[in-house]
Protein backbone atom coordinates (compact mmCIF):
# COMPACT_ATOMS: atom_id res chain seq x y z
CA UNK A 1 0.00 0.00 0.00
CA UNK A 2 1.24 3.22 -1.30
CA UNK A 3 0.33 6.85 0.06
CA UNK A 4 0.75 9.46 -1.97
CA UNK A 5 0.27 13.39 -0.40
CA UNK A 6 -2.46 15.14 -1.78
CA UNK A 7 -1.79 17.68 -4.59
CA UNK A 8 -5.36 19.42 -5.18
CA UNK A 9 -5.47 20.33 -9.39
CA UNK A 10 -4.83 23.72 -9.99
CA UNK A 11 -5.48 25.39 -13.30
CA UNK A 12 -3.67 27.92 -15.17
CA UNK A 13 -4.87 30.76 -13.94
CA UNK A 14 -6.33 29.63 -10.49
CA UNK A 15 -5.15 33.36 -8.85
CA UNK A 16 -8.14 34.80 -11.10
CA UNK A 17 -10.70 33.38 -8.88
CA UNK A 18 -10.10 35.62 -6.18
CA UNK A 19 -9.34 39.28 -6.41
CA UNK A 20 -6.77 39.15 -3.36
CA UNK A 21 -4.23 36.55 -5.39
CA UNK A 22 -5.29 38.53 -8.56
CA UNK A 23 -3.41 41.75 -7.15
CA UNK A 24 -0.73 39.58 -5.58
CA UNK A 25 0.34 37.86 -9.16
CA UNK A 26 0.11 41.44 -10.23
CA UNK A 27 1.97 42.75 -8.46
CA UNK A 28 4.72 39.90 -8.16
CA UNK A 29 5.22 39.92 -11.75
CA UNK A 30 5.67 43.27 -12.43
CA UNK A 31 8.70 42.90 -10.88
CA UNK A 32 10.17 41.96 -14.49
CA UNK A 33 9.40 45.25 -15.35
CA UNK A 34 10.92 47.18 -12.13
CA UNK A 35 13.73 45.00 -12.94
CA UNK A 36 14.11 46.34 -16.57
CA UNK A 37 13.14 50.04 -15.09
CA UNK A 38 16.25 49.86 -12.90
CA UNK A 39 18.64 48.12 -15.38
CA UNK A 40 17.44 50.82 -18.14
CA UNK A 41 18.18 53.92 -15.18
CA UNK A 42 21.93 52.16 -14.49
CA UNK A 43 22.66 52.26 -18.38
CA UNK A 44 21.25 55.77 -18.10
CA UNK A 45 23.86 56.16 -15.65
CA UNK A 46 26.88 54.40 -16.96
CA UNK A 47 26.64 56.43 -20.45
CA UNK A 48 26.28 59.53 -18.41
CA UNK A 49 29.42 58.66 -16.84
CA UNK A 50 31.15 57.34 -19.94
CA UNK A 51 30.81 60.81 -21.71
CA UNK A 52 28.39 63.03 -24.24
CA UNK A 53 28.34 61.13 -26.75
CA UNK A 54 27.81 57.68 -25.04
CA UNK A 55 24.47 59.93 -23.14
CA UNK A 56 23.37 61.41 -26.45
CA UNK A 57 23.35 57.48 -27.75
CA UNK A 58 21.25 56.38 -24.98
CA UNK A 59 18.99 59.82 -25.04
CA UNK A 60 18.48 59.00 -28.81
CA UNK A 61 17.74 54.77 -27.89
CA UNK A 62 14.99 56.25 -25.45
CA UNK A 63 12.91 57.73 -27.99
CA UNK A 64 12.36 53.95 -29.37
CA UNK A 65 8.51 53.55 -29.03
CA UNK A 66 8.78 49.95 -27.39
CA UNK A 67 10.81 51.60 -24.71
CA UNK A 68 8.04 54.23 -24.18
CA UNK A 69 5.62 51.53 -23.89
CA UNK A 70 8.17 49.83 -21.39
CA UNK A 71 9.03 52.71 -19.36
CA UNK A 72 5.46 54.09 -19.33
CA UNK A 73 4.17 50.67 -18.08
CA UNK A 74 6.91 50.71 -15.12
CA UNK A 75 5.61 53.75 -14.41
CA UNK A 76 2.72 52.94 -13.93
CA UNK A 77 3.19 49.42 -12.08
CA UNK A 78 5.52 51.13 -9.82
CA UNK A 79 2.61 53.47 -8.51
CA UNK A 80 0.53 50.23 -8.00
CA UNK A 81 3.65 49.23 -5.59
CA UNK A 82 3.87 52.65 -3.89
CA UNK A 83 0.14 52.75 -3.51
CA UNK A 84 0.26 48.95 -2.34
CA UNK A 85 3.19 49.65 0.16
CA UNK A 86 1.69 52.78 1.75
CA UNK A 87 -1.59 50.69 2.47
CA UNK A 88 0.05 47.99 4.22
CA UNK A 89 2.63 49.52 5.98
CA UNK A 90 0.74 50.72 8.81
CA UNK A 91 -0.06 47.20 9.48
CA UNK A 92 3.60 46.37 9.68
CA UNK A 93 5.67 48.32 10.96
CA UNK A 94 6.07 48.32 14.81
CA UNK A 95 4.05 50.13 17.03
CA UNK A 96 5.17 53.78 18.26
CA UNK A 97 4.28 55.18 21.15
CA UNK A 98 4.32 58.38 22.15
CA UNK A 99 4.30 59.11 26.00
CA UNK A 100 2.21 56.16 26.86
CA UNK A 101 0.05 56.48 24.15
CA UNK A 102 0.08 54.43 20.80
CA UNK A 103 0.34 56.48 17.80
CA UNK A 104 -2.61 55.51 15.68
CA UNK A 105 -2.08 53.29 12.73
CA UNK A 106 -3.69 56.15 10.11
CA UNK A 107 -1.01 58.54 10.76
CA UNK A 108 1.73 56.08 9.95
CA UNK A 109 0.38 56.04 6.55
CA UNK A 110 -0.30 59.59 6.39
CA UNK A 111 3.52 60.14 7.18
CA UNK A 112 4.68 57.90 4.50
CA UNK A 113 2.22 60.03 1.81
CA UNK A 114 3.33 63.16 3.10
CA UNK A 115 6.97 61.72 2.84
CA UNK A 116 6.06 60.79 -0.57
CA UNK A 117 4.72 64.02 -1.62
CA UNK A 118 7.35 66.14 -0.01
CA UNK A 119 9.82 64.03 -2.20
CA UNK A 120 8.50 64.16 -5.23
CA UNK A 121 8.13 67.93 -5.32
CA UNK A 122 11.38 68.05 -4.33
CA UNK A 123 12.65 65.74 -7.22
CA UNK A 124 10.56 67.71 -9.79
CA UNK A 125 11.35 70.78 -8.41
CA UNK A 126 15.07 70.01 -8.88
CA UNK A 127 14.12 69.19 -12.16
CA UNK A 128 12.75 71.89 -13.45
CA UNK A 129 15.21 74.51 -11.75
CA UNK A 130 18.39 72.47 -13.45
Amino acid sequence: MSRKPYTPKLSKTWYLDNPFFTKYMVREGSSILMAYFCLNLLAGFSSLVSGEMAWNNWLAAQSNPVLWLLNIASLLLCSYHTITWFSIAPRVAPPVFIGDKRLPLSAIGIVHWLTFVIASIAVIGGALIA
